[in-house]
This record gives C-alpha cells, sequence and structure tokens, in this order.
C-alpha cells in the first residue's frame, strides 16, 4: 500500500501537516504505511526517506531540509538503518564466524571464534550514519523523538522465500544460522538503544508478540522477504505507537 499522506503533503508543500505523529525512516516504515486506517491517516504521516522525494537520494541516507518546512509534528517515531546486522551475517561467509553474547555462550560447531568487542565495532561502524540521522531528526524538528526497533530476525527459509535482492548474488553460500542472526539483532538493537539514550531519543522495542517460542518473527509476519515486517507488523507497531502518544 502506498503512503498516502504523503502526496497530500507534497501537493501542498506551502502548508505544513498538522498531523500530530510523523513516522519518518527507510525500508521498515513501509509495514506502517501498509497498515494504517483511514482514522489513522488523520494522525500520522509516514515518511520513507528514499523515496519520498521520487527516486532514492543518497540511497536515503540524507534528510532533506525541506521536510521540516512540510511537517509540524508533536512527536516522531524514526526507523533508520534497521538492516546493519543482516548485511553484515544475513548470507554465510567464507569463513563461518560466530561469537559470544549474553544471550548464548554457545558458538556453532565449525565456526570460528570472534570477539564481541570486534563484532560490535564493525556493526556500530556500518549503523553511525544511520544513527546520526536519528539525532539530525531531534535537531531538525525541535519535538520528541523515538526510535523503532527493526524487526526480529527470521528462524528459516524454504524454497519459496524471497530474500531481498542485495542478498541473491551470494544465495549459493546459503543463510547464516538462526542462532548468530538472531546474536546479531541482539547487538543491533543494543548499540541502537546505547545511542539513543545518550542523544536523549526514546527506544520502542519490537512487539513481543511478534515473535515466536524461539524469539524469531512469526512468519506470517514476514513481508515479501523475511527480513521485513507485513502490514500486520506494522499494526503492532502502530498500537505500540499509539499508546505511547495517549
Amino acid at each position: 500500500m502506498p503512503e498516502t499522506n504523503q502526496t497530500a503533503v507534497r501537493d501542498t508543500q506551502v502548508i505544513p501537516s498538522t498531523r500530530p505523529i510523523l513516522v519518518i525512516g527507510t525500508s521498515h516504515t513501509t509495514a506502517i504505511a501498509a497498515a494504517l486506517t483511514e482514522h489513522d491517516r488523520e494522525k500520522i504521516d509516514v515518511v520513507n526517506i528514499g523515496t519520498f522525494f521520487g527516486p532514492m537520494k543518497g540511497r536515503g541516507k540524507v534528510l532533506d531540509p525541506k521536510l521540516s518546512g512540510m511537517f509540524a509534528p508533536q512527536r516522531i517515531f524514526c526507523s533508520f538503518g534497521g538492516s546493519e546486522h543482516n548485511v553484515l551475517g544475513l548470507m554465510e561467509t567464507p569463513a563461518p564466524f560466530d561469537f559470544h553474547s549474553d544471550a548464548s555462550a554457545q558458538l556453532g560447531a565449525d565456526r570460528s571464534a570472534v570477539p564481541r568487542a570486534v563484532i560490535r565495532r564493525t556493526l556500530l561502524w556500518r549503523m553511525e550514519k544511520w544513527l546520526a540521522l536519528a539525532s539530525e531528526t531531534k535537531s531538525m524538528f525541535g519535538v520528541p523523538v523515538t526510535h523503532i526497533c527493526s524487526p526480529p530476525p527470521f528462524l528459516a527459509i524454504d524454497e519459496t522465500t524471497r530474500l531481498p535482492s542485495d542478498f541473491v548474488a551470494n544465495i549459493s553460500m546459503g543463510v547464516a544460522p538462526a542462532d548468530l542472526r538472531r546474536k546479531l539483532h541482539e547487538l543491533h538493537t543494543e548499540i541502537a538503544r546505547e545511542h539513543m539514550k545518550a542523544a536523549g531519543i526514546d527506544f520502542l522495542p519490537f512487539p513481543p508478540e511478534a515473535v515466536d517460542e524461539e524469539g524469531y518473527l512469526k512468519h506470517s509476519l514476514w513481508s515479501r522477504d523475511p527480513t521485513h515486517g507485513n502490514a500486520d507488523y506494522g499494526k503492532l507497531v502502530l498500537r505500540q505507537i499509539q499508546e505511547m502518544f495517549r
């Protein structure tokens, strides 16, 4: 479903939208946009910065200054760069690795142990540009901002699963073990939470009912690919947003 509020705002750029809530970010905003009801659209704007002004500008890594003149929200919920843990470890690597975490001290068989500090530093390096956008959003609008946690990882795929195009080139390597991907997502979340706390930004965890008994994203909540949530996942996040805004 298209992010319908965007069209209305683009057509009336002289008058900022006064909807009280702005959801802004990259691809993970799509699930929220797809979940909007007519009632929700009276209160919520959704902006995917990668597509809002047409063709992707800087691959969605910049905030256009025009945005501050187009929206006048009371509160912002942002979701920038929530897939860096997938970039680091969704697909298997030529030299399979693993690392210890608070959640799992076990290492996969026949995998090289990499110090957690090294994994953390690498993931932080990949996340820095996105974390900076959350802080920039706060400065640009001067209203309370809450960061939305990215969806938890999936457990397994089958022959019908569609992976994001960026990963298809390495499909011959196979998908990395679920436990490793879960640890990477947990580390990604830890880094994001710490940055937001230091920046004075609230943190919204993923909906607890979105995961199965093992802590993986329920198959019924997958989008066309298992790394993004669908409209039903978006409904769960919308419920969280609305509860916070009361």
